[in-house]
Order: C-alpha cells, then structure tokens, then sequence
C-alpha cells in the first residue's frame, strides 16, 4: 500500500513538474593529420560519441545510502535549466529523490554485491558481446586476434559505433606503406628481420615512398607522443588505438598496442611488457636475447634503462609482472582488465568488472592491473555494504559471516599484490620520467646526426 502510494506521488510529481532530457549521438569525424601523409591520406577515421561521451552514460544510483548521487537514476530525471528555477519543482524533486533513495535502501539492504542493473544501462550489452567474443578466442573456440580484441574493447566502449572495415583500412595502410618503403629501399619485404626493420623505422624516423604512377612522394612522420592527459584521466579514450589512429598522436599504451597490431599483420615476432603505469614492446633476436622498443620515442632501450625510474623492484620482475613479455594469448587475457576498467569508468560498479576482471587473471595470473582493478572493486564493495546498512559500528557490521567473508577476501587481494613487489608511482614521478625519455631521444638523435656527418663524403 505504501510503495503504491509512493508510486504515484512520483508519477504524478514527473508528469506534472519535471522534464525529461535527452542525449543523442553525435559522430566526432577526425582524419589522419596532413603532415603525416602528405599526398594520399586515410580514409577519415570516425571516432563516434557515445550517450555521454567520457562519463557514464547512467550513473548507477544507489540513492542517498550509497553516498553516492542519486542525479543519474534514468527513471527520475532531474529538473531542466529553466525548470530550476521554480521552488516548487525543486521541492518535489528533492522528494522524489528522498523516496527513491528510501526505497532503494530497503531493497538492498539484503545485497551481498553490487546490483546488476545492464538491463537499464544503454550500451552495456556491447561489453558482454565483447567478453563472450574475448572468452572464446582464450578458451580456442575462436582464433586469437590481437585486432580483433583491441577492436571489441574500444567498441565497446563506444556503444558499437566504431567500423571495424575502417580500422582495418586504417592499419593495412600503414602495412602497405612499410612494404612499399623497404622495396624501394632494396630490402626483402619477404624477410621477417626486414619487416621488422621497416616496422621499428615507422616509428623512428620519417619515411618517404613514392605514389604509385606518379611523381609524388608520401610522406610518413614519426607519431607524436601526447602529453596532455596521457593517463586519460579527462579523457578516457586518450589511452585508446582509434585515437592514434584518427590523430597520429598517443601515449604510453596505444603506440605499443599499435605496433603490436601492425606487427601481427606482418607476421614479425613481437611482445608487450610493462613497467609501473608504463608499456613497451620487446623484442628477441636471433640469438635469443631480449632487448626493448620505446614506441613513445622510437628507439631501442635497455632494462637498466627501464628500470630508472625507480619503481620496478627486483621482486616485481621475479614476480613477472613487469618486464615480463606478453604474446598474443597474453595480451587477448589483459584486455580483458581493459574491458573491465572502460565498463567501471562508463557505468560504475557491477558484477561485470568484477567478473571481466576476474576471467583476466584466470588467463593471466601475474596481470597486475587485473589484480588491482578486482581489489579495488573488492574494496569498494565493503564501503558501499557498509553504507547501505546504515553505517554500523564495524564490529556489528562483520557480524555477518558473509560479510567477514568479503573484508577477508578484500585483505587477502591487497596482501597479494604486495606480495609482487608492486610499487606505486605517482603521477609527478611518472611525468618526470618522461621527460627522460624525451632528454634520451634528444641525445640519441644528436649521436645519429652525429653520425651521419661522418658518413658524408668528403667534397
């Protein structure tokens, strides 16, 4: 009777006094930039807008007992600019608010996890179509795709709206240019060592080809490294591939990921690694040594180098989850992390991280990031049962068994990642250490310069 009542004083309070409001989608349209392709470009790269671009498209709500806003309840909409300014109208949202917030209290008092609220999350289906596709490439029933996964994450992400015809268009291009750069330079473009070559030089240098049939020349620039927001902390697809790819600029992940890419086109041997907030690719020679690729400057480093920044510890590496090479299968398991973390930063937290999370680490234990994500919604789960039940005294609050049972598997996963030797770098350590890596692109191209001049001829 009560709830009935509820019921219709908030229908009557919407029909009569609030507005709905609407996002709609927009198409972002970015092409390649000029300068990197000076005579023939890509095809315009569409990088598509999603419900709210950049913030949940719905704020899972919880009402006031989460502590958390209840602003993004898709069935209370809130008050329009104009409408704000009636006190009235206020006062009746304010209302509802309370009420729903009441009601949503009651109901999951009983929880143990997060609700499961895809059913009003618009978009959150193409993460599950993207987790089923990821899960049958790791357990065999579909062939490993490096490309394949990159492209269902940022998909995802993107509500569905990206082409996958011109991703791939856009990364055959730049295969084509390469094998169209190493036959003019007189190399085999049927030799894997040469490939490679030609791969590491489109990040290193600037490439020249010339247009077929005609007297013009394509000219290919070194991608740019993208210093504003490079943890896309504003801007979450900053991390992304088809933002590389629209603009010729990206970061730490994307230029590492995008090699990767073109390298598993060309059929080269090449690996990822990671060192704290930081990816690279590795490489093996014919002798079986290891060395690593910067694809943020384009040249060859050293572990010692790698290890400069001071937060990669001896127990990190024996722990292998840093520097340790990733193949294929490997990385397909730690996109499954990434899925989890675009789904949390779109739509907050539901059993869908905790699972995507989970499944990464089942494939790749030493995930670290995977780990973190699981502990981190492990951690907020206790927060969020705790407040939901009112705030209790912590002795009664793990007077439920099941709750003890989340406390103890919550310290249980921050033991283990302490237990990996992970160190944590701060975001002004991390831009400290870029900037390092840009004195030692400096100082390595003054020595190629250097270099050259004695290769020159004597007049």
């Amino acid at each position: 009777m009560v709830l009935k009542k509820i019921t219709s004083i908030i229908a009557a309070c919407l029909i009569g006094s609030l507005l709905l409001f609407y996002s709609e989608y927009g198409w972002a349209q970015q092409t390649s930039s000029q300068r990197q392709i000076s005579s023939q470009h890509l095809p315009a790269f569409p990088v598509p807008k999603p419900s709210v671009f950049d913030n949940p498209s719905v704020n899972p709500s919880f009402g006031f007992a989460a502590g958390m806003p209840v602003w993004g309840n898709p069935s209370v909409p809130a008050p329009s600019v104009a409408n704000m300014g009636n006190t009235e109208s206020v006062q009746r949202f304010i209302q509802i608010q309370q009420l729903v917030a009441e009601i949503e209290r009651e109901s999951l008092q009983n929880l143990y996890d997060f609700p499961d609220r895809n059913h009003i999350q618009p978009g959150s289906e193409h993460y599950e179509l993207a987790f089923n596709d990821m899960q049958d490439m790791l357990q065999g029933n579909k062939t490993l795709s490096l490309s394949d996964a990159v492209f269902l994450v940022e998909n995802a992400f993107f509500e569905g709206q990206l082409s996958r015809e011109v991703f791939d268009v856009a990364l055959d291009h730049y295969v084509e240019f390469i094998l169209r750069w190493l036959d003019e330079q007189g190399l085999d473009t049927s030799s894997l060592t040469a490939r490679l070559y030609g791969l590491q030089q489109l990040f290193s240098d600037t490439l020249e080809v010339t247009n077929p049939g005609m007297e013009t020349v394509q000219i290919h620039y070194p991608f740019d490294y993208d210093f504003d927001d490079f943890w896309g902390h504003e801007k979450f697809t900053n991390q992304f591939v088809t933002k590389l790819l629209a603009t010729g600029s990206g970061q730490c992940y994307s230029l590492p990921t995008l090699f990767l890419l073109l390298a598993e086109r060309l059929d080269v041997e090449a690996y990822l690694a990671f060192s704290p907030n930081h990816s690279f690719v590795r490489l093996k020679d014919e002798n079986g040594h290891w060395y690593n690729f910067e694809a943020t400057t384009g040249y060859l480093v050293s572990d010692a180098w790698v290890m400069g920044s001071g937060y990669v510890t001896a127990d990190a590496i024996r722990s292998k989850i840093f520097l340790n090479p990733l193949d294929t299968r490997d990385i397909v398991a730690h996109k499954l992390a990434d899925l989890a973390r675009g789904y949390h930063h779109k739509y907050g937290n539901s059993p869908f991280v905790k699972k995507a999370a989970e499944a990464s680490v089942e494939y790749l234990p030493d995930n670290i990031y995977a780990m973190m994500i699981r502990a981190n919604y492990q951690t907020d789960l206790v927060d969020w049962l705790w407040n939901i039940r009112g705030n209790p005294h912590p002795s009664h609050f793990e007077s439920d068994a099941t709750i003890r049972e989340i406390v103890a598997v919550r310290n249980n996963m921050y033991r283990r990642i302490d237990a990996t030797g992970y160190q944590a770098m701060p975001e002004e350590a991390y831009r400290a250490w870029l900037e390092s890596v840009e004195q030692e692109k400096e100082k390595q191209n003054e020595q190629r310069q250097y270099l050259r001049l004695l290769e020159r001829p004597k007049q």
